[in-house]
């Protein structure tokens, strides 16, 4: 016996060893996977999301972003085991959402938008949506409270609580997706990217051994995708692929695997060359030894300075004072008046300053030669090496030149007479084709005066002629930075401010917040106010929070504390149409009688709960003089407001009815009524024995009759059923005493 169970298992051992990973339940080798969506329970601003509703133990209906508004589709869950959560993986980026501090969901710069009328959609700005206890649900100061609903994966709003769909939360775990998630890591190593001081990181794993880096963005507010590359081939390996995309403030993975013995350096750097962010990993696989990084080349840093350097100072020409630049160089391009010189991408940090490679600086520096002409005009030579000058005329362009000679008065230097300004909203690096050395700025004469200006990172001189001023003249703005040797600097002053976004269409209750920015980026006086043109329409407070108020148009203006630079938003106000139209049909009798027109005239009236004047009024006229005819005509009320009303129907010779209508906002009713002669207590449109003698019944108590019954039988509108009605209705009946 013993033996047969050994060869039986035996035979299945070789059956599962020849069997695809993949069937056993288990990913094979370099199989790949979706980024995983692990289930939490609460929110974290940066953080993604997918939001989903159960369909079944094994998948939801999550949330998704269109291309012009949400849809719902089903994903499937990996259940929880163990201390692991249940968790998605999928690689369709329109399920993830993430979260900002303002309790948005955005995606792809469009916002989930829930509303009290139009349901779940994306808009072009937010609304926040809180989450507690697996319900998502938002509020407006005109409708309450709203709850995110969910029927067989149609994504809905509803003001009722009971309706609220219980959502199940999946965060996005950064770094994940690729090839064999799930291989456990070893060792991992932290380390945050820096454009300056370049962080060294060392580890050491066995061949075969994994580790993971731990990528964190410095940036506060640009996500990154940064990419590890290696200093040696073969002998390791990115096995979830070499780069992650991680946001503003946050953390990626990258996963490392050792192929060979031997050493690498691993370089993880972002993908923006303006603000090239880096760091070093020294690795060590099996018995390799470590290998050496070269130090980061030398750099020079600059600080801005808002007049022309003194003599023999050291500077660069760069077309702005924050962000992303443009440093003047060397290289020129372009021929005859066209030439222009091409410009060194460069960065103005968050101190205000521009680092430069040792190569980029010997290519962008000019030395100030000094000069004053007998009028007192102040003018520079800007020396670039030992005997080249900066040069522009009309016919050869912008160019870097050998001097020619150093007499002031000669044609060939005319046009390396360099002023600068910075006063009066003007940053402005010109020259004046005149030899009498006059600066120009204000001059209106024949001569020409050239200015600096850039246009795809190239730099060219641009001119204004006769009886234009450069002064009333609108220029690119120009900067000039100096060598930044550790001294003190001048308190920056404010230069202008703008404002994101610049124009927003609100619902009246709706707000948003507006984002200013002082330039240039190191403003010793960063302070602004916020103001509203008209205050009916919108109001702010001084974070930039715009409230929407009433229909109607609204500036919002910032205004820089220094300098009074000002910037506008300007905020559309809408009141949603909320109204409706009631409609249906009335059904009445002829009594077979002749009478006036006005007979055959209904009343209709809706009352609003907790007032005695009706609010709307509509009529409806039947004819006919056939006995016992059912006559049924249709009424309409327009534009009705929500609120719960009592409907009246009132016709002669017959009994009023009321019935209540409950009126949602966007929803049209339809509500279809009756109304009975007076005496008609069966409703069959006559007056019979029946009738008087189910009103006798009633007045004994005998049996009963329902409310409107009620409402017929009382023929002597006393507000009671008694027999004197029942023998009156049999008067009627008899002919001895009709009703009408």
């Amino acid at each position: 016996m013993k033996k047969r169970l050994t060869a039986v298992l035996m035979a299945l051992f070789m059956v599962l060893s020849v069997m695809p990973k993949s069937q056993l339940g288990v990913r094979a080798e370099g199989e790949t996977t979706g980024t995983r969506y692990v289930e939490v329970t609460s929110l974290s601003a940066g953080s993604k999301y997918i939001l989903a509703v159960e369909k079944d133990e094994s998948s939801v209906y999550a949330i998704k972003k269109s291309d012009s508004n949400t849809s719902s589709a089903v994903l499937t869950v990996i259940p929880a085991s163990g201390d692991n959560n249940a968790y998605i993986e999928t690689d369709d980026t329109g399920f993830a959402w993430e979260y900002t501090s303002s309790k948005y969901f955005t995606n792809d710069s469009v916002y989930l938008y829930p509303s009290s009328s139009n349901g779940i959609m994306t808009y072009n700005s937010g609304r926040a949506i809180d989450y507690s206890a697996g319900v998502l649900s938002f509020s407006t100061s005109s409708s309450g409270t709203y709850y995110f609903t969910c029927d067989d994966g149609a994504f809905n709003t509803s003001s009722v609580a009971a309706n609220a769909a219980s959502f199940r939360i999946f965060e996005e775990v950064p770094g994940s997706g690729g090839e064999n998630p799930d291989e456990p890591a070893g060792q991992t190593v932290d380390i945050t990217p820096d454009a300056t001081n370049v962080p060294e990181r060392e580890i050491s794993i066995e061949v075969g051994e994994t580790f993971v880096i731990n990528v964190t963005n410095a940036s506060t507010r640009s996500s990154y995708t940064f990419t590890a590359t290696s200093s040696e081939e073969d002998i390791v390996e990115y096995t979830g692929g070499a780069s992650v995309e991680v946001a503003a403030s946050g953390t990626g993975q990258i996963t490392v695997k050792g192929l060979a013995d031997g050493t690498v350096d691993i370089t993880v750097q972002n993908n923006n060359s303006s603000s090239n962010r880096k760091g070093i990993i020294h690795v060590t696989v099996g018995d390799g030894g470590s290998t050496p990084v070269d130090p980061p080349a030398t750099e020079t840093v600059y600080k801005l300075t808002t007049e022309m350097p003194a003599e023999g100072e050291k500077m660069i020409i760069v077309n702005g004072n924050s962000g992303s630049v443009y440093v003047l160089g060397n290289e020129s391009t372009g021929s005859g008046a066209t030439t222009g010189i091409r410009g060194i991408s460069a960065t103005v940090d968050n101190d205000g300053k521009i680092k430069l490679s040792g190569a980029d600086a010997a290519k962008a520096e000019f030395t100030i030669e000094r000069k004053t002409s007998p009028n007192g005009a102040v003018s520079a030579w800007l020396k670039h090496g030992e005997n080249y000058y900066l040069y522009a005329n009309s016919s050869n362009g912008l160019r870097i030149s050998q001097d020619q000679t150093t007499n002031s008065g000669s044609t060939n230097n005319t046009g390396k007479f360099w002023h600068y300004t910075s006063e009066n909203d003007k940053n402005l690096l010109w020259y004046f084709k005149d030899t009498s050395e006059q600066d120009g700025f204000t001059d209106d004469s024949s001569i020409f005066r050239y200015y600096l200006q850039i246009s795809n990172g190239i730099y060219t001189v641009g001119h204004v002629s006769s009886n234009e001023k450069l002064s009333e003249t609108d220029t690119p703005a120009i900067y000039l930075f100096i060598v930044d040797d550790g001294s003190s600097q001048e308190e920056v002053a404010v230069t202008g401010v703008t404002v994101v976004p610049t124009s927003a269409a609100l619902i009246v209750d709706e707000t948003v917040t507006l984002s200013a920015t002082v330039e240039p980026e190191n403003a010793a006086n960063k302070n602004v106010t916020w103001t509203s043109s008209n205050g009916a329409v919108a109001t702010v407070d001084q974070t930039g929070k715009v409230t929407a108020v009433g229909a109607g148009t609204a500036t919002i203006t910032v205004t820089t504390e220094d300098g009074s630079k000002t910037a506008e938003c300007e905020v559309t106000v809408t009141v949603p149409d909320t109204s409706v139209t009631v409609t249906g049909t009335v059904t009445s009798f002829c009594t077979g009688k002749a009478h006036d027109d006005e007979d055959g005239v209904i009343t209709l009236t809706l009352t609003k709960e907790g007032e005695t004047q009706p609010a709307y009024t509509t009529t409806a006229t039947t004819t006919g003089t056939t006995p016992v005819t059912e006559l049924s005509v249709q009424y309409s009320f327009d534009e009705v407001n929500a609120g719960t009303y009592t409907l009246k129907v009132e016709k002669a010779y017959h009994a009023a009815r009321t019935y209540q209508v409950v009126i949602t906002a966007g929803t049209d009713v339809e509500l279809n009524t009756k109304i009975h002669l007076i005496g008609d207590v069966t409703g069959d449109g006559k007056i019979s024995t029946v009738d008087a003698a189910r009103t006798n019944s009633h007045a004994k108590r005998v049996t009963f009759l329902d409310q409107y019954q009620i409402v017929c039988a009382d023929v002597d509108n006393d507000g009671k059923i008694t027999v004197d009605d029942a023998t009156t209705i049999n008067a009627h009946v008899r002919g001895v005493a009709p009703l009408w």
